[in-house]
């Protein structure tokens, strides 16, 4: 197994890609010539700084965002996360939902929708020391038949060592430019959210992936990314550790849906006082970017959309001070 270790989430994304570009190696499955490093294990010791900034990559945010309510919801409504990006609907067998869903996987998991997230946190509430922490997305009912989206996380491992919340997630695939920026930020907030639950802080992240690869029709634009003057946005800004408040998630939650699916309906002023309802910091700078977020896809104008920057005090302050070099 190739190991890494890095401090933060930023760090380890150019230094991964340059890996795979000169250590990786060829296959080609499904014709698709592909360079990749199997098994991989990054651990990430700060995984609270988790948002990579790459102006080369060129993230979307608002997916990166709006995966997270997705997810957050338990949701399986390719509609849903299609909002965010529409390559989503390539991978739904019914034009309606999405077989691999993480969010309904790991909230409202099989027929019975056992809350395995739920379940996890009494477990470790009851036994800090016990090794049982699991949550399982593979789904053998579901993921042996033929499906255009079988998940590519496997199972997540939550543990409590030295009074810090530790987070292992195994994936059987995982693409270093589609989906490596996006997993590991939502597996972490998942990490952050379960460590304030418990009231105690964040350890260290392990992404264990079985295939990591990069597409080689993507490599001058990976050698971009590697190329390119690296800006970490944790240089300058320190992350919230903030105590959890499920009214602040769940408001979070409603300002997505609302600004999601009534655009042009809804009275902005009722979008702030939502907003200003949130008290923890982090989420309501989550709600104000991704309402801004939304509004900007409708076609609003950016003038309109300053006004949503006030509340905007997190990680994706300085994605908006750059917003020129990162827009999608």
């Amino acid at each position: 197994m190739k190991t890494f270790e890095f401090d933060t989430i930023p760090s380890s994304y150019s230094y991964l890609i340059n890996e795979l570009i000169n250590n990786g190696k060829k296959i080609a499955p499904r014709g698709i010539e592909t360079l990749e490093i199997t098994p991989a294990s990054i651990t990430i010791k700060e995984p609270l700084k988790n948002v990579i900034l790459s102006p080369a990559r060129k993230l979307n945010y608002g997916f990166m965002l709006g995966e997270l309510a997705w997810i957050l919801q338990g949701s399986n409504d390719a509609h849903h996360i299609a909002h965010y990006n529409k390559n989503w609907m390539n991978f739904s067998d019914d034009g309606m939902t999405l077989n691999g869903a993480y969010g309904q996987r790991i909230f409202r998991y099989s027929e019975h929708e056992v809350n395995q997230f739920e379940n996890v946190i009494e477990l470790l509430k009851n036994d800090k020391n016990s090794r049982q922490g699991t949550i399982v997305l593979f789904d053998p009912n579901k993921d042996f038949k033929e499906t255009k989206d079988k998940p590519c996380t496997n199972l997540m491992r939550f543990s409590i060592r030295n009074d810090k919340l530790n987070l292992l997630v195994l994936m059987r695939s995982n693409d270093i430019m589609f989906g490596y920026p996006y997993d590991v930020f939502n597996f972490t907030v998942l990490q952050k959210i379960m460590a304030n639950r418990l009231g105690i802080e964040v350890g260290i992240y392990t992404h264990v992936v079985d295939s990591l690869h990069l597409y080689i029709e993507q490599m001058d634009w990976c050698k971009d990314i590697v190329n390119e003057e690296h800006k970490d946005i944790y240089d300058e800004y320190i992350p919230f550790n903030n105590s959890f408040n499920n009214d602040d998630v769940q408001t979070f939650l409603n300002v997505e849906q609302t600004t999601r699916k009534l655009t042009n309906e809804i009275n902005l002023k009722h979008i702030f006082e939502m907003i200003e309802n949130i008290k923890d910091k982090y989420w309501q700078s989550n709600a104000a970017f991704l309402a801004m977020y939304n509004y900007r896809k409708n076609g609003n104008r950016n003038d309109f959309l300053e006004l949503f920057h006030p509340f905007i005090n997190n990680e994706f302050k300085y994605v908006l001070d750059r917003y020129k070099e990162l827009k999608k």
